[in-house]
């Protein structure tokens, strides 16, 4: 049989050994109660997880993004020359009247 270490101490007495394990006892109560808080935050977090991955994907792509900014450009684009070429058509349009 190996020596046992310095540091752990084999109780003298019974009532000591029972001491120790009231205490041990308390401790695995201890990390019980732990558990059981822990496992509802986790409960929680995959509530709250699965709400964000359905939030964020109702949201728009960069895609949709740049076609807006494409259709806007392009309406400030037709928007800006409207004046500047209608008039001219329509005065070619009125001299071949």
């Amino acid at each position: 049989m190996p020596p046992r270490p310095a540091t752990l101490k084999a109780p003298a007495r019974p009532r000591e050994l029972s001491l120790h394990l009231d205490h041990v006892r308390e401790d695995i109560g201890l990390l019980r109660t732990d558990l059981r808080q822990a496992t509802g935050e986790i409960g929680h977090l995959k509530v709250d997880l699965a709400a964000l991955k359905r939030d964020v994907a109702h949201l728009p792509t960069k895609g949709w993004g740049v076609k807006v900014v494409l259709t806007l450009a392009t309406l400030m684009t037709a928007l800006t020359a409207i004046p500047y070429f209608v008039p001219r058509r329509l005065e070619e349009v009125l001299r071949l009247l």
